[in-house]
Parts: C-alpha cells; structure tokens; sequence
C-alpha cells in the first residue's frame, strides 16, 4: 500500500529511506574483484556462519591486501567481515545456500577469475532493486513496500531537462522519497525547491516518518539528515567509481551529471526499468541478480572443496590493485619483484599466477583512467601522463609529454608529441581532463597559432610530416564545427577522443601495428567512436 505520491505506508518496524554498506564508500570495480578474490580463497568448501575462524581468517586477508587496518580486534559481534560479506551480497556477486556456505553468482564468479570490472559493476548497480537479498536482511529492515531501482531512478533524474546535474545534498530526495517511479515527480519538485530555498529542512515533510530507520528513532532532524547524507554520499561515491556519473566542481559545489561513456548502457537499462526480480529466496533472487549473460543461472553450483596453492589468490588480489593503479607497459617486473620482497613469494610462482592475466590488464584500469580523465585541474597532468602511456604502450607510437617544455620567445608545445613507428609521421595532441570539454577561443587560438607552428621544434631535426591535431578528453560538447574550421585555417586535419573511446582502441587486437589507419581517422575533423576507426583485414 502507498500513501500520498506513491510514498510507502508508514511503519515503525522499517526503515523508510534507502540504505547501501559503507564499510568501502569508494567501490573501485577491481577492488570489488580483489575482495572476492580473497573472500572465494578463505571460505571454499566451509560454512560461514558460526566460524569466527573463518571470519578471522578474511580480516587477515583484507589487511594484507591493505583493505583492512592491521591490528584491529577480531570481535565476533563487529561485523567487520560480515559488512564485507553483505556488500559484495548488495552487489549480487555471491549469495549463501541453505547450509550458509558461500556460493558466487555468475559475475561474482567473473570478478574473481579476472574478467574486466567495470561493466559488470556498471551492469550490477544499474540492475540494484528494492526488494532485494540485501534489503530483507534483519539489520536493514527496509520497508517491504519500497519497490524501485534506485541507481536507474537517480539516472532518471539526471536525464530530466530540469535537473541534468544533482548535489550530494539533492541526492537526499531521492534517497529520502524514492520508493517507486510513482515518486518520479514527486523527487523532481522537492529537488527544484530545494535549489530555491537552499534549505533541505524546508523539503522535508514529516521529519520523524519520512527520515525514519528503527536505529534513529527518537533522534532529531540534525542527526537523521547526516545519516542520510552518508547515504546519499556513499551511493554519489558509487557511481562515480562505476564511471556511472562524472563529477564536477561548480562555484565550490560538486555536482553528479550521467557519464558520456555510460549513456547508451544507462539508456539500455532504463528501457527495462520497470522488470524486477520477484524474492522466493535468496539463492534464486541472487542467481537472477547476477547473471550476466542469460535469463537465468543454471549452473550446477558445488563449493570447491580443494583450495588453490595458499599464495595464489592472495597475489591475484595484490594484482587486481597493481593493474586498478597501473597501466600496462610492458611485463609487470616492478609487481614480481614485490611480491617477493614484501611477501616471500618465490618470482616462479608469481610469474605462473600472474600471466594469464597479463592481457586484461587495461581493463582493470578502464575506471582510474576515465575519473582522471573527468577530474579537472586536480587530475589534468596525471591524465596527461596515462594518456601518452597508452598511446605508447598499446597503439605504439613513440608519445611524449611535451605541454610543460618551456620555449624561448611567444606559445608552446601540445601536451603530447607522438611519432609514428614508421618514423615519418607524427602528430599533437591535446589532453582536457573535462567531463564536457568545449573548444574554447583561446584553446583553439594556442593550437592554431602555437601548437601546430611548432611542433618542427619536437622533431630533433627530423623532418616529421604532422599528420593530425586532436584532443582527447573524458567527454566533449558539441566542437566539431571548430574542428573542421581548425582543419580549413591550418591543413592539418583534426579530431576530438573521448577517453572511454581511446580504452577500448586501445584493446583492439594488435592495434598498434595498425598506425596508418588509425592516423588517418584521427584527421577526420569530428568527435570519434571506435566504429570510426575501420580496420583493413
């Protein structure tokens, strides 16, 4: 039953807000991997419940693995590791049988065999539902007749002309009034309100009923609405980590808009907003939550009674954190020799885990690279150094970092100088660590006047034909006018890269042998997809 604007029935014995675990607020995919990783290794073949050993067993693996302080007391009645055991259940990456031995769904099982992060994390949150596994624990008591898609309904919102971006502050309706699309309108005049009034009391109706969770009855407003806002922030904190939403700072405000790289993912399911997945149980919910690639789960799920080697998954997770923080150039020495070093770890057997891996590694670094391709100021110069490391690493040109070159007399140089294998061509390029970069005058007057003029001075003597200009960015508005006139006035053609774009370039089969072609798209005076980019052979 709902009372008012599709608000639920009030209850005391429920919570009337959305809740999220927070124990990690920043979920970075290839952390979610490395915790299942560890979490798969101790528990195999064993019941969870009632095993503070097994429990313990866990802290110790979350603090070598650095996720955990070490130290800390192994309190059974913490929850420490339990809070563990439940956000990777919110997620729908494992769920527990009816013996309480811990079971993988399908994307739990790809997480912690290596498979690339993000998009199942991206696939996972977009799929996240009330009712759920998670939401009927007896520690959450979510009120039974909260029926929506939370992430999905904030994407919503955030495709609503009138809202487009939101606070962390603004998250609180949703969080707060969002129990099902019925409250779509609902959230939408509470948030345009709230922009007026800059006041969050004054949207609020009922404080004691509408902030109201079992564990703050009897608090006043102050104290709710900062609980509230933990979850509000936590969720903000989660999509972008899932390079769901870029964040950008305006006038000191953080403000959440819908990632470029994720619109048509978004799009798509938003199209099936509206299918939920009936609770029977929670193997059968949770089978359903994280299957990936089919309807259903029907796979035969047995817990492994033999476990790996003791070392395997704990250099699997130390490896999921080296490739989340590192790009790919060349073969990991640095990562061998550490776990050596640090961890006694003979190099034979860090070589043999490691190695089958080796091929994804860009893709564990897919959601480093696009928040620091969305990050600003704060992240311009790092974006710059991973651009010219995956320009180099993968499409094989010689790239080098040009724009902090100081130059007798008037301008300077591109961020980036890249030379071709074939030691003929090169060309510039410009890196922009916007979410919506827009080719402002003066950024076009430096490429114009300065950055083409002078690129004869990178060459060493060398008399390099430059081949294109382009900017790469973590997403750009509309700047492909500018670019065919930056073509006309100089005879050099230009192109724009969002950054989500040049990954998956990156991780086309033997790109880099393929230079020419890529060259020639990257002259074509417009903002590029990888379907521009079209392969001979």
């Amino acid at each position: 039953m709902t009372a008012g604007k599709g608000k639920v029935t009030f209850n005391d014995k429920y919570r009337m807000i959305w809740m999220f675990p927070r124990n990690i607020r920043r979920i970075s995919p290839w952390k979610i991997a490395q915790i299942a990783t560890l979490l798969r290794d101790v528990v195999s073949g064993e019941s969870w419940k009632g095993r503070q050993d097994i429990q313990n067993s866990f802290c110790k693996a979350l603090e070598s693995a650095g996720l955990k302080r070490p130290g800390e007391q192994y309190d059974p009645h913490s929850g420490g590791p339990r809070t563990y055991l439940a956000q990777l259940k919110c997620l729908g990456v494992l769920f527990q049988d009816s013996q309480r031995q811990i079971l993988y769904t399908q994307a739990g099982d790809e997480l912690a065999t290596g498979n690339a992060p993000l998009p199942i994390l991206q696939d996972l949150l977009l799929k996240h539902q009330y009712p759920s596994c998670y939401s009927n624990l007896t520690q959450i008591k979510m009120n039974p007749g909260i029926r929506v898609k939370p992430f999905l309904f904030v994407m919503r919102l955030l495709r609503h002309k009138d809202i487009a971006s939101m606070t962390v502050q603004e998250l609180i309706i949703p969080v707060v009034y969002g129990h099902n699309t019925d409250c779509f309108e609902l959230c939408v005049e509470k948030i345009l309100k709230l922009r007026k009034t800059g006041d969050i009391k004054s949207v609020i109706d009922n404080y004691s009923v509408d902030l109201y969770t079992p564990r703050t009855k009897g608090k006043d407003i102050e104290s709710r609405l900062s609980d509230v806002n933990d979850v509000a922030n936590t969720m903000k904190n989660w999509m972008q980590a899932a390079c769901l939403v870029d964040c950008e700072t305006v006038d000191g405000v953080q403000k959440i808009s819908i990632a470029q790289s994720a619109l048509k993912k978004v799009e798509a399911a938003l199209a099936c907003e509206d299918h939920f997945i009936e609770y029977e149980s929670e193997e059968s919910f949770q089978r359903k939550y994280g299957c990936l690639h089919a309807e259903k789960d029907t796979r035969n799920l047995r817990p492994v009674k033999e476990k790996s080697f003791p070392e395997k998954n704990i250099i699997l997770s130390q490896f999921f954190e080296y490739m989340g923080n590192n790009i790919p150039d060349g073969y990991p020495e640095d990562f061998v020799t550490a776990m050596r070093e640090r961890l006694g770890i003979a190099e034979s057997v860090t070589r043999q885990v490691i190695e089958p891996h080796l091929s994804k590694s860009l893709s564990f670094f897919e959601s480093t690279y696009l928040e620091l391709a969305a990050g600003g100021t704060a992240t311009a110069l790092s974006f710059e150094k991973a651009t010219a490391q995956i320009l180099s690493s993968k499409l094989k040109f010689n790239a080098r970092l040009t724009g902090q070159l100081k130059r007798p007399g008037k301008g300077g140089y591109s961020d980036i100088f890249v030379i071709a294998l074939d030691n003929v061509h090169c060309g510039i390029i410009d890196g922009k660590a916007s979410p919506s970069y827009r080719l402002s005058s003066d950024d076009y007057y430096k490429m114009r006047a300065n950055y083409i003029p002078n690129y004869r001075e990178l060459t060493n003597g060398v008399p390099l034909k430059l081949e294109f200009c382009s900017y790469v960015a973590g997403g750009f508005g509309n700047i492909a006018s500018s670019l065919k006139k930056l073509t006309a006035e100089t005879g050099i053609g230009a192109s724009a890269l969002p950054a989500f774009e040049l990954l998956r370039l990156a991780q086309v089969e033997e790109v880099g042998s393929k230079q020419p072609s890529v060259m020639n798209t990257l002259k074509t005076n417009k903002v590029l997809t990888l379907a521009d980019f079209k392969f001979n052979g």
